[in-house]
């Protein structure tokens, strides 16, 4: 993962240093959501999709009830799909935000 940050120039300002700690936190927080896993299902279960941290898909799980629907299971897979890939992404702005609450920074979009 590239590293975030500021090479902001050493100052006695406290802002800058506050958000030089907060930034180096939220990169330490982001380095270990890579690793954690976030679980999407749907269906009743029917599908399972696993994600990790880096947004992608590392596990599926088809129960064999629906593979006889090839529909059914398709809308089922984005479905659980998006579910899992939401939860790492949600994760990831409320680092960003609470990194950057009251400093007046706007990191919408970065994720």
């Amino acid at each position: 993962m590239p590293r975030l940050g500021l090479n902001l120039p050493k100052s006695g300002n406290a802002n800058m240093e506050l958000m030089k700690e907060r930034m180096a936190k939220m990169q330490e927080q982001l380095e270990s959501i890579e690793n954690k896993t976030y679980e999407g299902s749907s269906g009743s279960d029917a599908v399972k999709v696993t994600a990790n941290g880096k947004l992608e898909l590392v596990d599926i799980k088809i129960s064999n009830e629906i593979l006889g629907d090839k529909e059914a299971l398709q809308d089922l897979f984005l479905v659980a799909s998006n579910n899992a890939l939401h939860q790492a992404i949600d994760e990831k702005e409320a680092i960003s935000k609470s990194a950057t609450e009251g400093l007046n920074i706007n990191m919408d979009g970065l994720f």
